[in-house]
Parts: C-alpha cells; structure tokens; sequence
C-alpha cells in the first residue's frame, strides 16, 4: 500500500491560500483529501424547534461548494459521521501517517480536533484568518478586550503572510457525491445569485474590483439595503472557505495598484481584520463564546420561557408589526442574506426591545445565513447583547431611527413586509 496523507477539508473549501493542503501535497505521501460530513448539521437545535443547525440554503451553498472542490481537486472523499471515528477509518483504510487540517476556531471545531488528535498525528495550519496568529504582536490569550486597541497594535506591526498557489498534483480518489440536498427557489427580489465554489468567488471577486470598481466607494456604500454591489458580498465565500482571506487581501492590494487607495480600500481590510478579530477571540474565551452571560460574566441572559418563545417567534418570522425589523427578516428568511446594518438592527431589537436571550436569535441567523461563521456570529451578537468585547454595555439600535436613515423612502420596507 502506498504511504498516504490525508487533508481534513472543513470550512476551506478551496484549493488555493490553503497551507493545510499544500504541506499535505508537499509531503512526498498520496494527498487523500476528505470533506466530513457531521452529525451536528442535522441535529435540532435547542433553540429553534427541531430544525437543525444548518438550514436548506446554508447547506445547498455547502454541498456546491464540496462538488466544485471535487472537480478543482480531481477527486475527494466524503463521509458522514464524528471526524475522529471517520479520519481513523481512513488512515487505516489507506495507510496514512498524518492527518493535515485548517484550525478552527469556535470550540466545537476544537473539540473536534482535539478528538482527533488523540487518536491520529493531526497537524494544524492557520489558513482561516488574515493574520498568522504566530505574527500577532501578543499571546492569543492576550488579545486585547477592544477591537480598536487590537487593530491598532497589528497595524503597528504589520505582516500578511503571502497566499500560497493551487499544487501541481493529481488526485487519485473518487468524486463522491455528499447528502442529496434540494435546489432552494431563488426569491425574485434577490439581488445577487450566491453560487458556492473557488470559481464564483473569484468572478465576485473580480466583479466588485476590476469589473465595477465598486471598491473604491465602499465606505460610502456599506450600509445600504438593495442592490448587489453596496458590499463587497465576499462574505459567503470566506464562510465556507471557497474564498481566502489572503487572496481576498492580495486582490484589494493589486487593486489599490493600479486604481489607487483610499479609505474605501481600506475599510474592506479593516472588515476582514474584524473577522480575524472575532476569531481570535474564540481561540481565546473557548465554551464562554456560548456563554448566556457572555465573556466578561454579566448578568445572567433574560429566562427561556413561554413569552421569550413567543416573542421570538414573532421576531424569527417577521411578524413583530416594527416593518424594519420584519422587513429584515423576512429578507433573512427568503434568501438567506442579509446587509450587516439589517442584523444590527434585528438583533438589537430581539435582545433589546423584546428582551429575549442573544442565543436564540444566533441560532435563527446560524440557520438561515449562507455566510454564518461561528466565530463572527457569536461575537457580533455578544457585541449587540453587550456581553462582549466591547466598553459600551448597552448598544440597542433605534429601528425607527435606523430606518429614517438607512431607508428614508421606504423602498426596502415596500421590498420585503
């Protein structure tokens, strides 16, 4: 039997910017990539009546984006059940030595490669975030309780490790097909097609720089409601990891090149420092991500009881009667998209005005949204909840006056309610 390698593909759904993969293929050993399918995608929530985790559009966007790497890579295997069990039956089906993955960040993701590696050699590459973490200028446990004094002490010592090329090698395992999962209508008032895989990245990619130059006005733009190019919309793909964070990096850089900088350019490497941000923070606080109270131990969440449940389930269908908050949800809802002023808003009006625990209404946007990211999601909402890293404890949205703003015709109200 020839010496294999096996590369644990997760939330990196990509060929390219993937140090896992690369030092599997650089090993000299037979790469046997493998996509696992877990027993947690459909589980019931806790939260959410019986549906699971992952909600239909969620994992359609998933399943396109493993068939795409399985035509990238000429072959991958994908099997169902808890990584450890899954990964040891391989490494003895095909002789593997080591098993090579992208860490996680979120503690379930931990969890799992800890189960792992206590039974396999697993090594781990940092291929999620921006920033190596080795290349922070701190300890991960010391990473700072402001997002502000953190941007400022990595920009002080700046340092983007260059994305590494697709390897020049062949696959020789089957295309397997994953779990069946339905074509989800696409609502007509959806501005954007969303389509998982490297190749519709990189054409979103290239649409928002060189196509439209929609970059250069980012700043001004970021908050709007309709339309497909108010925002860069990279965020599914870095979700699922049909997109680097360092291509995504090098691209804005080549841009800013040849059609100049500005503070629209750098705004979008401030949003995916905030994503690395939030990652390192789960890296550092672990279980206490989850925590009711939230990472600096506030008060204990509002009670799960019977008028919370009602009240998020008026909230979770968009039927609230504040047209704002439902207009947002039902967006949610039907595409499973949303602007990140719209989940501002809605998560400030669940935790604030209808004073129901942040942890149901992550579990809603973990369930609908194409581009949930477990560590981006907990912290957002933390820092909605004001449970979070963050100095103000309260940061509730005026949906009344976030409307006059953000939507002073109406037109995304008469859109979605």
């Amino acid at each position: 039997m020839t010496p294999s390698v096996l590369i644990w593909f997760r939330n990196d759904l990509r060929p390219t910017d993937h140090p896992a993969w690369h030092a599997a293929c650089a090993s000299g050993l037979r790469p046997i990539p493998v996509f696992i399918e877990e027993p947690w995608r459909t589980e019931a929530s806790p939260w959410l009546d019986g549906r699971p985790a992952l909600g239909a559009r969620r994992a359609q966007f998933v399943a396109e984006s493993v068939h795409a790497l399985q035509e990238a890579l000429g072959g991958l295997l994908v099997r169902r059940g808890e990584p450890a069990t899954v990964l040891a039956a391989l490494a003895e089906e095909y002789g593997a030595t080591q098993v090579h993955c992208t860490a996680g960040h979120a503690p379930y993701e931990r969890n799992d490669e800890a189960a792992v590696a206590a039974r396999l050699d697993l090594v781990r590459h940092e291929g999620a975030t921006l920033l190596h973490p080795d290349d922070l200028p701190f300890d991960l446990a010391d990473t700072p309780e402001v997002f502000t004094r953190f941007r400022n002490k990595v920009e002080r010592k700046w340092k983007v490790r260059p994305a590494l090329p697709a390897p020049a090698v062949a696959v020789d395992v089957p295309k397997e097909a994953q779990a069946v999962t339905a074509k989800e209508p696409v609502d007509a008032r959806l501005a954007l097609t969303y389509e998982g895989s490297h190749q519709a990245a990189r054409a979103r990619l290239h649409h928002y720089l060189d196509g439209t130059r929609a970059l250069s006005t980012y700043k001004e733009t970021r908050n709007g409601l309709i339309g497909a190019d108010y925002s860069s919309k990279f965020s599914p793909w870095l979700a699922s990891g049909a997109l680097g964070p360092r291509e995504t990096y090098e691209a804005i850089r080549a841009y800013e090149a040849q059609h100049g900088a500005n503070d629209s350019t750098y705004w979008l490497v401030f949003e995916l420092l905030w994503r690395d941000y939030f990652a390192f923070v789960a890296r550092q606080f672990g279980p206490r991500l989850y925590a009711g109270s939230g990472l600096r131990a506030a008060a204990p969440p509002p009670p799960w009881n019977s008028r919370a449940r009602t009240a998020f389930d008026r909230w979770s269908r968009g039927a609230t009667g504040q047209p704002f908050v439902d207009a947002c949800l039902h967006e949610l809802n039907a595409t499973g998209f949303l602007s990140n002023r719209g989940r501002q808003v809605a998560a400030s009006y669940l935790v604030h005005d209808l004073g129901v625990d942040w942890r149901a209404g992550a579990a809603w946007f973990e369930h609908h949204l194409i581009d949930h990211d477990p560590a981006s999601n907990a912290g957002n909402w933390l820092y909605i909840a004001g449970r979070g890293n963050d100095p103000r404890p309260v940061r509730r949205f005026n949906p009344e006056g976030q409307a006059e703003r953000y939507d002073p015709d109406g037109a995304y109200r008469d859109l979605w309610v």
